[in-house]
């Protein structure tokens, strides 16, 4: 896929861990809380906003257009998450499985 217009948790989440761009159609704050938690807020489109088909129309064109520039914007937020993991996990074996 080259896009993914999601609006559903899981959709952005694993089309997130894939690498695929995502539209992100905010109807709910998990929505937005997921695009903040990773840097990318401008990637989510207010459902209720009144210019919503423009801007999903120009994010879904920006990234098939130029894929790098999600892959660019991507790494850094992946990395970021698997960091997270990491030392979650971390603690997690030392605290619980000793």
């Amino acid at each position: 896929m080259n896009v993914v217009l999601a609006m559903r948790g899981h959709a952005q989440l694993i089309s997130f861990g894939q690498s695929i761009p995502i539209v992100s159609l905010i109807y709910h704050n998990k929505l937005r809380w997921f695009l903040e938690d990773v840097n990318m807020p401008d990637t989510g489109v207010e459902v209720f906003d009144g210019f919503f088909a423009d801007r999903v129309k120009e994010l879904v064109e920006i990234y098939i257009n130029d894929p790098e520039e999600w892959l660019g914007r991507w790494r850094p937020a992946c990395h970021k998450l698997a960091s997270n993991f990491d030392r979650n996990n971390h603690w997690i074996k030392a605290n619980y499985f000793k």
